[in-house]
């Protein structure tokens, strides 16, 4: 009998944005626990034009997100069967079994919310098996067919930028361009051909960003194909904004740099440490050795060392180990703070196996 696992993507809680695939990458993590074959996914329609009642982004911004990314990244979890995009007196016709429903505790009247990593925060503690998307086949053979039209022997490296000035007054989060242009003056020597991803609203601007750099609108624009490009590429460069989570969580070698920025809550050392457990020099929970996070700006000379990395399949097994007492310390309260939250809805084995985590790394001693 086929185990289904129904997974409700709630928009009068969660946002039209990149958080979406981290709920979706928590729902494979807790499919995989639970033993279900598939995910079926609920959209649930929120108060204000189908999203949250107080949205930072307009209608319009909100619909197209959900029809151009979300909808597409469905397809990028292979296990993810079925979706509907529901109103909220329809879920009440679904029979919901808590062994069965995520998010932990689920209901049309009370409803849970679950993109802020807390699930992999428990998971990296639970020592849960890692999940992956996939990009579909299609896109895989279109970026076959794009490498052939290249035409190139090089090992080939992406670099997705980040343009917008929105949250990031110290321009933290946009990548250094002196030191890209810097490398790309010199692909030559290290045998690398470099492709630039814009952000979509750039993708068509008319000077580039690099010259004599090649910019691929068609990764701006669509998803599939982004995440194929990425799985075929040798080497793939991000720094903090949404396709982040293609990366982090993708078949794809991966170099991240990051830098807190305390004047915007979502990047401050405190949202890190509260959310994901991380401090700086910390790795992302649940991401594999495939995904190498490089704390500070990007420089000439981080960038090259990154080629020198050997990247090998093995890698994206392996998930990154937490890396310090404090990572650990602040890993560990999250999960049990979820844990309390879970444990008031049901017992679930997964709680016994996290309590048991929890209780094993107290006698250790950290």
């Amino acid at each position: 009998m086929n185990k289904v696992l129904k997974c409700f993507y709630d928009f009068s809680l969660a946002p039209a944005s990149y958080d979406f695939f981290t709920f979706l990458i928590s729902a494979e993590l807790c499919r995989i626990r639970r033993g279900c074959d598939s995910i079926a996914l609920y959209f649930v329609k929120g108060p204000n034009e189908g999203f949250r009642e107080k949205s930072p982004r307009p209608y319009e911004t909100n619909i197209n997100f959900f029809h151009n990314v979300i909808i597409p990244g469905i397809a990028i979890l292979p296990t993810c069967k079925k979706f509907y995009y529901l109103n909220r007196d329809e879920i009440k016709e679904i029979n919901l079994i808590d062994q069965e429903i995520f998010p932990r505790g689920y209901s049309i009247n009370s409803p849970v919310a679950e993109y802020k990593s807390h699930e992999l925060v428990a998971a990296s503690i639970r020592g849960d098996k890692p999940a992956k998307f996939k990009a579909p086949t299609y896109a895989l053979k279109l970026v076959d067919s794009f490498f052939r039209k290249i035409n190139t022997k090089k090992k080939i490296i992406t670099l997705t930028t980040r343009e917008i000035v929105q949250n990031d007054s110290n321009n933290k989060r946009a990548i250094n361009k002196y030191a890209w242009k810097s490398i790309f003056s010199e692909a030559e020597k290290h045998n690398i051909f470099p492709i630039v991803i814009r952000d979509t609203n750039n993708m068509f601007d008319k000077e580039k960003l690099f010259s004599n750099v090649y910019e691929l609108s068609s990764a701006s624009l669509h998803l599939h194909f982004r995440l194929a490009l990425y799985e075929k590429s040798f080497l793939n460069f991000i720094k903090g904004n949404g396709p982040e989570q293609l990366i982090k969580f993708g078949n794809c070698n991966a170099v991240y740099f990051y830098e807190f920025h305390e004047k915007f809550n979502a990047t401050s050392s405190a949202w890190f440490k509260k959310n994901f457990g991380m401090i700086e020099g910390s790795n992302f929970p649940m991401t594999t050795q495939n995904f190498n996070y490089v704390w500070g700006q990007e420089t000439v000379e981080k960038i090259e060392s990154s080629f020198k990395y050997k990247f090998t399949k093995d890698q994206n097994k392996e998930t990154n180990p937490i890396n310090s007492k404090e990572s650990l310390m602040a890993s560990i309260e999250i999960s049990l703070k979820h844990l309390i939250k879970c444990l008031s809805f049901s017992v679930l084995s997964e709680d016994i196996y996290l309590m048991y985590s929890i209780d094993n790394l107290n006698k250790k001693g950290l």
